[in-house]
């Protein structure tokens, strides 16, 4: 079955490679070799130069055009999960908008904007580190000082007062977030005779206070439902439910019609704030209002049960509110077994299940979000967000999971791609997944598709990577170049142009150096690559090039115990004796060390695939230890430390049993 469905992705993705590979071969004939790849200048800076002696409407068109070049390359190495660097690019887009602004005061909505990606970043950022680790708050920070700076030079604009309202209603900042949250409303809910909502908050405060909700035009939905969760966390139910009302108004009079008998129009609101506050990193808010969507179902399925309200039973507040509860599970059951019209629609269910899904991931808690997930894949098997959510599930389940995950994210691609191209995050880590488990070919047409789409730095250093692995060694090379065009600054596009030229034999020997040394300056922090490149240095017999590879592996990995035996290795070639005695006795002692700690918490291991990745995690330590123990005593001997050799030699007996 999974086969079967692997070759009709297959089968889809070659529509797309005629065109790609024609743009590879033209690549080709365009350069040589590394001397054309570009360096020391700044990617996205080609229109800086000479932008004062232009033409106004020129000069404008040529700003866009760099401010939109440096948000693809953030977006880019935010895909490939490099956020250090996107937060740099995000801040150098920012400085060239404020600098613009300065010669330019006309440009003051394009600043806000910039400011308000910038706050969207930051808000992304947090999603990555997830609320328990100590960043988020201060992320969330940044992305509200990112969001007033733009309310600052745009305060008329609804987007970001609702976002910056959220954001502050979920940090308990109460006040302040129902006065922006209300402005927001005002901006987009102007008076029925016309006229438009007050210039100042003082004015728009007054002027709401002189007007009733019937009174208002209908602003988006979304900020009725924002304000009724406002209402609903300061306990003011009663305007809570006003502005839940006045949602369903609003979506009903733009002509949009919710699913379901009766219609789930509170319902799909609600979801439709979850899905927006999740994506914001609310995850209090979109818990929340996922709780009012459970409620308005719960209303829906009464009322097709024929359940009325009445005058109050006698008894106590909570004696009443059980008697409600009751006649609603009792309602549900009965609606749900009969099912029919009064049944909840499956799109609200999809819908829901899908916002679970993002609320379990942002508080990393796999174990619910994996069946959430699963079940959204049942209910509806052609809604890509819901196989690309597996797959984002299985991708957080570490190395054992990533079969699953490709199956998952595969699946995804194949059906967005018939409609529009697929998000770039997804496009590389389903290239990346292809790449990690070998199947380069698989990964190249991945690769391929995207480069049609984006044309970024990421597609084709993927194309590059797998052509490398493949051994086409000239059409990989053209691939790093178009890579380097889009981003000459990338580390990695440096480093593997180096482990090209070194793998395509010693007469470009010059040509890596060169390379290897500007991934150096750039930072390369890849340490399986750098090991790598440490490895082919080391055939090579350029043992002070390889030792410092490695070194640098290890400062980015360092108990990876592969790597610090190949140092080892390297600095017994080069006579080092003694500092590769020391290597070799610390690649046993972290054995020995993760053993310890392995035994200790070998009850935590509960799905099949994290207990396979961690036994063959714990083969290929046993192995490097077993080679460490070989090669120190023979070291041992060469300084006369013949003592030492009785606990290795118990352990490698030991090791030797297992």
């Amino acid at each position: 079955m999974v086969s079967e469905e692997q070759e009709e992705i297959t089968r889809h993705r070659l529509e797309h490679k005629a065109s790609i590979t024609a743009s590879l071969q033209q690549s080709i004939k365009q350069h040589s070799s590394l001397h054309n790849i570009k360096e020391d200048q700044p990617d996205c800076g080609g229109s800086k130069q000479g932008v004062g002696q232009m033409d106004g409407s020129h000069e404008v068109a040529v700003m866009l055009e760099q401010l939109e070049d440096l948000r693809i390359v953030s977006l880019d190495l935010e895909a490939m999960d490099d956020w250090k660097s996107a937060m740099i690019k995000n801040e150098d887009r920012v400085t060239e908008a404020v600098n613009w602004l300065v010669t330019n005061p006309e440009q003051t909505g394009t600043t806000s904007d910039v400011w308000f990606s910038f706050g969207e970043f930051y808000l992304r950022a947090a999603i990555h580190q997830g609320p328990s680790s100590p960043t988020f708050s201060e992320l969330i920070g940044k992305a509200v000082e990112a969001l007033k700076e733009a309310s600052k030079l745009n305060g008329r604009n609804a987007k970001i007062l609702k976002l910056l309202g959220s954001i502050l209603l979920e940090q308990g900042r109460y006040e302040e977030a129902g006065e922006i949250l209300m402005d927001a409303f005002d901006l987009e809910s102007p008076c029925v005779n016309g006229t438009t909502a007050s210039s100042t908050p003082a004015a728009a405060a007054s002027s709401r206070a002189s007007r009733t909700l019937a009174q208002m035009a209908e602003p988006e939905p979304l900020t009725s439902t924002l304000i009724c969760l406002y209402y609903n966390v300061i306990g003011d139910y009663t305007k809570a439910g006003e502005y839940l009302g006045h949602s369903v108004r609003s979506f009903n009079s733009k002509g949009f019609e919710a699913p379901g008998k009766p219609r789930r129009t509170a319902s799909l609101l609600a979801l439709e704030a979850a899905n927006y506050l999740v994506e914001a990193a609310l995850p209090g808010l979109a818990q929340l209002a996922l709780e009012l969507a459970d409620k308005a179902e719960a209303a829906s399925i009464a009322k097709a049960a024929g359940i009325v309200k009445t005058r109050p039973t006698p008894g106590n507040a909570a004696t009443r509110k059980a008697a409600a509860k009751q006649a609603a599970i009792e309602a549900a059951e009965k609606v749900k077994a009969e099912g029919g019209e009064g049944s909840e629609p499956t799109s609200i269910i999809q819908q829901r299940l899908c916002v679970s899904v993002k609320i379990a991931l942002l508080k990393g808690n796999l174990t619910d979000a994996l069946p959430y997930a699963e079940q959204a894949t049942m209910y509806n098997p052609r809604d890509s967000e819901a196989w690309r959510l597996l797959g984002d599930v299985r991708y957080a389940g570490g190395s054992g999971e990533r079969e699953a995950a490709v199956l998952a994210y595969s699946k995804a691609v194949l059906i967005l791609d018939s409609i529009e191209p697929p998000p770039l995050k997804l496009l590389v880590r389903l290239g990346s997944l292809y790449l990690n488990l070998g199947k380069y070919e698989d990964a190249k047409q991945t690769y391929l598709m995207g480069a049609g789409s984006w044309q970024t730095c990421s597609m084709w250093l993927g194309v590059g990577i797998a052509l490398l692995r493949l051994e086409n060694y000239g059409e990989a090379e053209c691939a790093f170049q178009e890579a380097n065009i889009r981003n000459n600054r990338s580390a990695a596009v440096w480093g593997y142009m180096c482990l090209l030229c070194l793998n395509t034999g010693s007469a470009r020997l010059t040509q890596a150096d060169h390379a290897r040394s500007v991934a150096e300056r750039l930072g390369l922090s890849d340490a399986t690559l750098l090991r790598e490149l440490g490895n082919v240095y080391t055939s090579l017999d350029r043992l002070e090039t390889a030792e410092g590879l490695f070194r640098r592996s290890l400062a980015v990995d360092e108990n990876n115990s592969h790597t610090r035996r190949r140092l080892a290795d390297a600095l017994s070639a080069q006579n080092a004796v003694a500092d590769a005695v020391n290597e070799y006795l610390r690649v046993i002692e972290t054995y020995k060390e993760n053993k310890s700690s392995s035994s200790l918490t070998n009850y935590a291991s509960s799905s099949s695939s994290s207990s396979e990745e961690k036994n063959k995690k714990e083969e290929e330590d046993r192995k490097e230890c077993l080679l460490a123990i070989t090669q120190c005593e023979q070291l041992l001997k060469t300084l006369g430390r013949m003592e030492e050799f009785a606990p290795l030699r118990a352990l490698q007996g030991d090791l030797m049993r297992r």
